[in-house]
């Protein structure tokens, strides 16, 4: 090429990248909740929440347990005892919660859960899906029409 076309393509192509998003680290704050058990006991929530690409929750490697403070009960399930876990992975990192209580647990909020996200642009309550939820009644029964959802998604 001949003229200014090949300093204007050099000049164009060393540009585009100054205004590139960079990913960055953000806290965010997940929150669960039970829906759909309409007064019926509840005595046990098992939900799988699919998290987006670039997601660390706190846990320890060898169990994948979470670490101590991860993990909060909110007032659905405030006599709970709980359990999660954290499935690292590059592109489909995940969590499994687990919630058992000789109370039954209410409708609304059970559980909130502190994780990282690196990204290049906050995270939306859609990138958090719950892929699998069971809902118990004190038998082990499942309960009809109840399930667990991801209600909020809070960015620190």
């Amino acid at each position: 090429m001949r003229g200014p076309w090949p300093s204007l393509l050099v000049a164009v192509a060393l540009g585009s990248g100054a205004g590139c998003p960079v990913a960055r680290p953000r806290s965010v704050r997940i929150v669960l909740s039970l829906h759909g058990a309409a007064g019926r006991p509840v005595h046990g929530f098992d939900v799988t929440v699919a998290l987006p690409t670039g997601s660390h929750v706190a846990h320890e490697a060898a169990t994948r347990r979470l670490s101590p403070g991860v993990l909060t009960l909110l007032a659905g399930a405030a006599a709970a005892t709980a359990d999660g876990r954290f499935v690292p992975h590059a592109t489909t990192p995940s969590i499994r919660i687990l919630l058992a209580s000789g109370t039954p647990l209410r409708d609304g909020e059970v559980a909130a859960i502190e994780a990282t996200v690196t990204s290049t642009t906050a995270p939306s309550r859609g990138q958090f899906e719950v892929v699998s939820a069971a809902v118990a009644a004190p038998d082990g029964a499942s309960v009809p029409g109840a399930t667990g959802w991801v209600s909020a998604v809070e960015i620190r």
